[in-house]
């Protein structure tokens, strides 16, 4: 008589990790970002713009970096485990039970209904049988932090920080090298600050852009363009707060200034200035503009501003992609930041919204159109780009005054009507005289001179 058959013992553990994407069974869901993640690299490599990609498909500008900047397998792991189930705390029990040899459905539902689980049968069956099929992974997926609050946790204290907020900041700074350097680059520059050591700014500015990432880098930058009121503000202790509420209190209570001119500018009259035709407008030494009635924002390059203070400022911090490898994408966009005022208020943006080409455009653009107001030496009165966040028109030039449109769109509008689809621009109207606008053509000309177009062959 033969022997009889030894009892498998079930497996003591399950597969530790969710299998690979080429295991997965194909779901709806998994070709859809399959073949969406395929096209949008396409596109890109065929040099389209995550603007025109993002209007292509409906899909917001956000969705469209992150299919460029993230894997097909995260973006479908993402997309299998976007939202919290009601089985997920449940899983663990669930994996204990079907490695102890219960592999009944029906039995693991009762089981864990006497401990508070309020989902259906079929939740528990399709669960069960991914276990049986070794496609489920051994807990459930924790919820990935969104980086507004990543940020509030590197912003605040490290002592304010609950257990479960520390733990979750440093699986982050783990998962991402990226978060971890800004992490220690703001709290060391949250120091200084607060502490007033001014002498290490220095130190602190050269690590950054050394080894921070690009937003780190960006900012470091800017503070490299105010050194002396930036040194001063981490150094001594005196502070410009008190008059600066107390100007805008009377900027508000005023309403208008008494500058000694009816040109209606909204300045006080000890930053006011002649512009270059003799009208009272800000002072192009300051060049500075009310951010939404507090914040003080200042702006160099290039000026279309008129007598009222309408318009708008420009000009180019650098290229998009500075340390790229390849010059060709080096140089492929310009960043453009600025200001815009008009009646209904006042406010800054910034984006790679110009290619050196564009910028280029605009300046003969501007320049045809201040030598020949008329339009004798200028084939269109109107001036369009790649990007939809700038474009402007003439509506009435003459020998005396040009009328000049500003249409800022997308990320160039104003707050107060922010749009993720480009097509109903936001317009400027500033009136200016031909020699202004030439003026303007030659600052804008001397702002871009340090970023040129890429030309095969470099």
């Amino acid at each position: 008589m033969d022997a009889p058959t030894p009892a498998i013992a079930p497996p003591t553990t399950l597969l530790p990790l969710t299998p690979p994407l080429d295991n997965i069974p194909a779901t709806p869901l998994m070709q859809r970002v399959s073949e969406r993640y395929a096209e949008i690299h396409r596109l890109r490599e065929a040099t389209w713009t995550i603007s025109a990609i993002a209007r292509r498909f409906g899909m917001d500008r956000k969705t469209v970096r992150r299919y460029l900047s993230n894997d097909l397998d995260m973006l479908i792991a993402s997309a299998r485990d976007r939202r919290p189930r009601q089985i997920d705390p449940y899983r663990p029990y669930i994996q204990q039970r079907f490695t102890d040899g219960c592999t009944n459905a029906t039995q693991i539902y009762r089981e864990i209904r006497e401990h508070g689980f309020r989902g259906n049968h079929q939740a528990v069956r399709l669960y069960v049988r991914s276990l049986r099929g070794g496609t489920a992974a051994t807990e459930a997926s924790r919820p990935i932090p969104s980086p507004r609050k990543i940020t509030s946790w590197i912003m605040r204290p490290r002592d304010t920080l609950s257990d479960d907020e520390q733990s979750q900041l440093d699986e982050a700074r783990i998962a991402c090298p990226d978060i971890a350097t800004a992490c220690d680059l703001a709290r060391v520059f949250t120091g200084l600050v607060r502490d007033r050591r001014g002498h290490l700014l220095a130190a602190w500015i050269r690590e950054a852009e050394t080894n921070g990432p690009a937003p780190v880098r960006g900012f470091a930058g800017f503070l490299r363009q105010d050194w002396d009121a930036v040194l001063a503000g981490m150094t001594l202790a005196y502070s410009s707060g008190v008059v600066e509420g107390h100007v805008n209190r009377l900027r508000r209570s005023s309403g208008r200034c008494t500058a000694g001119d009816h040109s209606g500018s909204c300045a006080p009259a000890s930053c006011c200035d002649r512009d270059r035709c003799g009208r009272v407008v800000h002072a192009p030494a300051e060049r500075t503009i009310l951010k939404m009635g507090t914040a003080r924002v200042t702006c160099l390059g290039m000026r279309l501003i008129d007598s009222d203070g309408h318009g708008i400022e420009l000009r180019v911090t650098d290229y998009q992609f500075p340390d790229a490898a390849h010059m060709g994408k080096r140089r492929s966009w310009l960043i453009v930041e600025g200001t815009a005022n008009c009646p209904q208020g006042a406010w800054t943006f910034r984006w790679q919204a110009l290619t050196p080409e564009d910028a280029i455009a605009l300046a003969t653009w501007l320049r045809d159109f201040a030598r020949s107001p008329d339009g004798g030496q200028q084939a269109d009165d109107s001036l369009e780009f790649i990007e939809p966040n700038l474009a402007f028109a003439v509506t009435r030039a003459d020998a005396h005054q040009i009328a000049l449109q500003i249409r800022l769109d997308l990320e160039f509008s104003p707050p107060w009507r922010k749009r993720n689809r480009a097509g109903d621009p936001f317009t400027v109207v500033c009136r200016m005289t031909p020699e202004a606008l030439l003026t303007a053509s030659t600052e804008w000309t001397a702002d871009i001179t340090p970023y040129p177009p890429w030309t095969p062959g470099e």
